[in-house]
């Protein structure tokens, strides 16, 4: 499993990839719950280039990377 955060605006969206099942979750940070934004199963293996090339178009920061 990797996790990491991403700030879209004054937003934190955390990205959760269970790259084994190929399953990725998204939510967002709020004050005082988690709003989830989206999920998804890739069909073919593509949690490697996700793992931050967004980096270049916004700010991605990892906060947490964890094999399991």
């Amino acid at each position: 499993m990797k996790v990491w955060e991403e700030n879209i605006g004054t937003r934190v969206r955390i990205h959760i990839l269970l790259e084994d099942e190929r399953f990725m979750v998204v939510i967002e940070r709020r004050d005082t719950y988690f709003l989830l934004i989206t999920s998804f199963y890739f069909e073919h293996s593509m949690a490697e280039s996700l793992l931050c090339p967004l980096s270049t178009l916004r700010t991605c920061v990892p906060f947490l990377v964890r094999s399991t």
